[in-house]
């Protein structure tokens, strides 16, 4: 949001979010016809001149999912009203926004669509090498898998970029992070979103306890490409290693051994992407156990268990700023 805020086209999004009375009244009120009303009001706003201001400061708290279950049934809605929002109207010819918005809205309704030749690449990339063969409709040279995977990835990057040119490259990092992290949900939504399939709106609980289940659910994607691209390096490097002369491969691969390299790498900043589904789900189980330990602690010592505190207390908040006021 802070890279939003330098082009002055901030989306409104979620329970902190403030609309100016005058300006919402002046432009028809809320805009429907998406479940992300707030997302939709906020391009409404931008068009009609208005401009959205991003602060950075803490003022509310308790609005943000900790569970992974919560977290990717509140993707998965922004992501199909994202969709009902684009096949509603391109925001690239939406009257009324400067060059820059059109960019930004366009690449966050949109954007989600690259996932599509990203999980190709790798579905055929590690299918290719576990196969031991070419596979006729993809790529099989190091030349075709950078002009397919590498237009996708690229063009991703640059647009989180000009989305995110104000943060440091940690926060840029995360925003390009959470890309693949909710790779499964964007397919979900893309399904959704474009066969007209009805999602109710409904606001996301975002104090829920830890279900396993439920959490997991959510993360056996992210297991299953660690399975299935790890079996394939695993085989990519034992080529490497016969190319090298180490011993005598005995089956029979059209791999190049550039192109295992490649796959290497790719694994690697892959591995790393991913990685936040599965941890979420060991820390919350973790955190779960020690909360039920701590309650049956306090229950047979016949003391209250402990609620948990905010971090900041909230008579303890920052001053408003001027612009505020």
């Amino acid at each position: 949001l802070s890279g939003w805020d330098g082009a002055g086209c901030t989306p409104c999004c979620g329970t902190g979010v403030t609309f100016n009375r005058h300006a919402l009244v002046k432009v028809g009120g809320f805009s429907t016809g998406s479940i992300t009303e707030d997302f939709k009001t906020s391009l409404n706003l931008c068009a009609h001149g208005y401009t959205c201001k991003y602060f950075l400061q803490r003022m509310t708290r308790g609005v943000s999912p900790k569970e992974l279950n919560a977290f990717m049934v509140q993707r998965l809605r922004w992501a199909v009203g994202a969709i009902q929002i684009v096949r509603a109207g391109n925001p690239l010819f939406t009257k009324g926004l400067h060059l820059r918005a059109r960019w930004l809205y366009f690449w966050s309704t949109v954007g989600i669509l690259y996932i599509i030749p990203v999980c190709a690449m790798g579905v055929i990339m590690y299918s290719t090498i576990l196969a031991g063969a070419s596979i006729s409709f993809g790529p099989v040279s190091f030349e075709e898998y950078l002009e397919f995977g590498g237009t996708a990835v690229g063009l991703m990057m640059v647009m989180q970029y000009l989305a995110g040119w104000r943060l440091c490259w940690r926060d840029y990092l995360r925003a390009l992070q959470d890309n693949f992290t909710v790779f499964m949900t964007l397919i979900r939504a893309i399904l959704i979103g474009f066969c007209g399939v009805e999602m109710g709106f409904a606001v996301t609980s975002k104090d829920v306890s830890f279900d396993l289940k439920a959490n997991l659910y959510h993360a056996a994607p992210h297991v299953f490409v660690y399975l299935l691209s790890g079996c394939a390096m695993a085989k990519a490097v034992l080529e490497i290693l016969a190319d090298e002369g180490v011993f005598t491969q005995f089956w029979t691969s059209s791999f190049q051994p550039k192109l295992l390299y490649f796959s290497i790498g790719w694994t690697v900043f892959l591995w790393v992407m991913i990685s936040g589904p599965p941890r979420m789900v060991l820390y919350g189980w973790r955190r779960a156990r020690r909360e039920a330990r701590a309650t049956l602690r306090c229950a047979n010592a016949h003391v209250p268990a402990l609620q948990e505190l905010p971090n900041t207390p909230m008579n303890t908040f920052p001053p408003l700023s001027p612009e505020l006021w």
